[in-house]
């Protein structure tokens, strides 16, 4: 006799979509607060590719980094190019470009991000960014000081 297999089922959809939605905005608004109030308390961010070195980043290094970021970062436009949403794999994949200014140059960046919710949708526990590898090398050496 065949053992029965737990089925795991993913969140409903409407509250990953609800999760989403308020990433999205929070990003669009460039409020740290916000985007991180849809982190879980595990989050692990790692910025791609990996090839660049950039250790992941948890929740506590999130939260000290993201606020200098956005600080540093004024009249902030996010334009979102694509969301596809797989609800049944308990993913999201968004890809965006941003501009803004900094005290070290212009601020122009790409992005591919893969979310991955918690087992509840009610929070992100993974963030991948793939951003522009040449912008970021020359933004964080500005950034850093």
């Amino acid at each position: 006799m065949a053992t029965p297999t737990a089925t795991v089922l993913a969140p409903p959809a409407d509250v990953q979509q609800q999760t989403l939605t308020n990433f999205i905005a929070a990003w669009e608004t460039w409020s740290a607060e916000g985007m991180i109030a849809c982190f879980s308390p595990d989050i692990e961010q790692r910025s791609m590719p990996l090839a660049l070195g950039i250790p992941g980043r948890t929740r506590k290094e999130i939260e000290f980094v993201l606020p200098k970021l956005v600080q540093a970062v004024d009249n902030y436009d996010l334009k979102i190019g694509h969301v596809v949403h797989d609800t049944a794999h308990n993913k999201a994949a968004i890809y965006a470009t941003a501009s803004g200014n900094t005290p070290f140059g212009d601020f122009n960046n790409e992005y591919a991000c893969f979310i991955v919710f918690d087992d509840k949708g009610e929070k992100i526990r993974q963030l991948d960014e793939f951003m522009d590898s040449i912008f970021l090398m020359k933004f964080f050496v500005g950034f850093k000081h």
